[in-house]
């Protein structure tokens, strides 16, 4: 039997090359990011503008699709906002809007950021109370997806660990290994407590593009 067809956004990230390399498991995978790769799975899009991400899908006619892309950096998105809403509303919409027209299955990556931290423990139908412009991005991709694409699913993340194997990403451990091979201090919140998840996506193939139906929001 062929594997469905996975367009996974966001593949150049820290989460992006493990998700790739899980995901092929269970799909036919290509991968989509900002820069153009020479390779006949590979795809270049730009989720902020919508006819580089109608390009893509007319290109992979993805049956699923994984958004990972995302401006993460939390004090980037405080100094430049409208480039944040552009990248982490604008962007998801736009992917929202092109999986309608495919009829492709939506993931998209949300964080733990929505919330204010004042609870302990959060549910699904708890309301977002977003305290950084971050969080406030994400609470509104959310909203703007959903309310385009009610069957996608919206995984929030709290803490994703694990090593990058290259420069240039986000991944918390590469940081920190950096900074302690420099002999730099490192400074950590001693009053913050996540429930991380390993950055190997060992389970999303199985429980969230296969066995889920209809909309949800998963918290880590």
């Amino acid at each position: 039997m062929d594997k469905s067809r996975l367009l996974l956004i966001g593949a150049s990230g820290f989460l992006g090359a493990h998700a790739a390399r899980k995901l092929a498991e269970s799909f036919e995978v290509f991968t989509g990011s900002r820069v153009a790769i020479t390779d006949s799975r590979s795809v270049q899009i730009d989720i902020t503008d919508a006819s580089s991400v109608a390009a893509a899908f007319q290109r992979v006619k993805p049956n699923a699709v994984l958004l990972l892309a995302a401006l993460s950096d939390i004090d980037r998105c405080e100094a430049e906002p409208e480039l944040a809403f552009a990248t982490n509303v604008r962007g998801p919409e736009n992917v929202a809007n092109a999986c309608v027209r495919s009829n492709a299955r939506l993931l998209f990556t949300s964080s733990a950021a929505v919330f204010d931290g004042s609870k302990h423990g959060y549910t699904e139908e708890d309301a977002p109370a977003p305290l950084s412009v971050y969080g406030e991005t994400k609470a509104s991709a959310e909203a703007a997806i959903l309310a385009v694409l009610p069957s996608a699913i919206i995984l929030r993340f709290a803490l994703v660990i694990g090593f990058a194997g290259k420069k240039g990403t986000n991944a918390m451990l590469e940081n920190l290994s950096a900074s302690w091979a420099s002999g730099s201090p490192v400074a950590t919140p001693t009053f913050e407590y996540r429930n991380p998840i390993d950055a190997l996506f060992k389970r999303i193939s199985d429980e969230c593009m296969i066995a889920r139906p209809g909309p949800a929001i998963a918290l880590s």
